[in-house]
């Protein structure tokens, strides 16, 4: 079951000596700038992905922990949800790479994963405040209510 409780240790990027490669900074801000939908930043990413093989282990654990994270979030502490997203992730990723480990491909499938999260989340918090709310209109029902006796 994933939770942030076992996540990896910190990320440590390898590179090849000769290779024109990023700083780990300037990769990171690459991977968020291509997973915030820059699609130069995407190109980019890909051809050191295909040049560098290495790159795409920090890259691969940089998106399992986004996702726990955010699995943490949506599932909150419910372990059912958190099974159940969980699943859906598992069943995404199975259905789409169909046993392909092509690191684009992977990463563009924790795109979908990602903006279902988000979905999720958003849901649970449109949630939550609908039944906030509903219980401040029933505490100031009774509160009104008192005030009448």
């Amino acid at each position: 079951m994933m939770t942030s409780s076992n996540l990896q240790p910190p990320i440590t990027l390898r590179f090849e000596l000769g290779c024109a490669s990023p700083s780990k900074d300037d990769f990171i801000a690459l991977v968020g700038r291509a997973e915030g939908g820059d699609d130069d930043a995407l190109a980019e990413l890909q051809m050191l992905l295909d040049r560098n093989d290495t790159l795409s282990e920090p890259l691969q654990t940089i998106c399992c922990l986004v996702e726990r994270r955010l699995i943490d979030v949506a599932a909150g502490s419910s372990r059912p949800m958190h099974g159940r997203i969980a699943r859906f992730i598992a069943k995404i990723r199975r259905d789409f790479l169909d046993g392909g480990e092509d690191p684009m491909e992977a990463f563009l499938i924790h795109r979908i994963v990602v903006s279902h999260l988000a979905v999720q989340i958003c849901m649970k918090r449109a949630a939550e405040f609908v039944a906030d709310e509903e219980r401040r209109r029933r505490e100031l029902e009774v509160e009104n209510a008192k005030r009448r006796r």
